[in-house]
């Protein structure tokens, strides 16, 4: 390991030397740092090497050799930690495209939307033993890349959440207490990047993630959904809007299958039951 810290403090030294343009980091550095990462076949290095380039390389030349950099993922070892290296790489350049407006034609000039939808598509494929956990928080990162980078293309979000839908296909309601947590994650991002459930209504594949939600899950994520309309007073005047509203927070309404009279508490009855009303009176005036 000794051996790997210190081919990562070449490569933070390599960032630093003038002469390291982009075009040479692209044609020579990149391709055969990656080449090494793959080949060396050592998860731990695998991981400490990815994480190494994309901390010490401008964001500027992560943008512009991004089919390069990501093609070298779904080559690491099964055991490597790729969510998290590859949600690192999303989030720093969501935040370069934050800080530097101006280079948001470039996101589009080299579609990193599809580029990274690709890579995780492939990522996902080849680790056929990542938990499901892994995989949605995967598409908590690049649900957040697009909102923040791309948050007028309503159809980038709802891609995201139908490569959701289609990893859960074939899959009961989540059990596991950490992909349920992910998953909300994922449906609340919408509501609060735009403050407008109308919005997220027309999202086709919004209902079908909360599908894969527990009972009790369920009634969370549609008391989240409830109190976004009403911190931001939502003007919903369509019958349709309204239909699709109320089946997204069905689970405060009627009795779901499975659910059991015993889990019922007297207070988040009646805490859940206010907010129902609470809605209707809103909608009503």
């Amino acid at each position: 390991m000794n051996c790997v810290i210190w081919v990562g403090k070449n490569l933070h030294v390599l960032s630093q030397i003038e002469g390291v343009d982009l075009e040479m980091y692209k044609e020579n550095v990149l391709p055969r740092i990656s080449e090494q990462v793959v080949n060396c076949k050592d998860d731990l290095a695998q991981f400490y090497l990815m994480d190494c380039i994309i901390q010490v390389f401008p964001d500027e030349y992560h943008l512009q050799t991004l089919e390069t950099l990501l093609s070298a993922f779904p080559q690491l070892q099964p055991s490597v930690d790729i969510k998290t290296v590859l949600s690192q790489l999303m989030d720093r350049l969501s935040n370069y495209a934050a800080t530097s407006p101006e280079v948001l034609p470039e996101f589009l000039q080299v579609e990193a939307f599809a580029k990274f939808s690709n890579a995780i598509g492939k990522v996902i494929e080849a680790q056929v033993d990542m938990p499901v956990v892994g995989a949605v928080t995967l598409y908590v990162s690049l649900l957040t890349f697009t909102l923040r980078v791309h948050p007028d293309r309503l159809d980038y979000v709802d891609q995201v959440l139908g490569a959701c839908v289609k990893k859960l296909s074939g899959k009961e309601k989540l059990e596991d207490s950490r992909a349920t947590k992910q998953i909300v994650a994922l449906l609340s991002a919408p509501l609060e990047k735009y403050s407008n459930i109308v919005t997220a209504l027309e999202l086709s594949n919004y209902p079908r993630v909360m599908d894969y939600l527990d009972n009790a899950t369920t009634k969370v994520m549609a008391l989240v959904i409830i109190q976004s309309i009403m911190k931001n007073t939502t003007c919903i005047s369509t019958s349709d809007k309204i239909e699709a509203l109320f089946d997204l927070i069905k689970g405060l309404i009627k009795d779901m299958d499975g659910a059991q009279d015993d889990e019922l508490d007297e207070e988040d009855f009646k805490e859940e039951q206010n907010s129902v009303a609470r809605l209707i009176h809103m909608l009503h005036n």
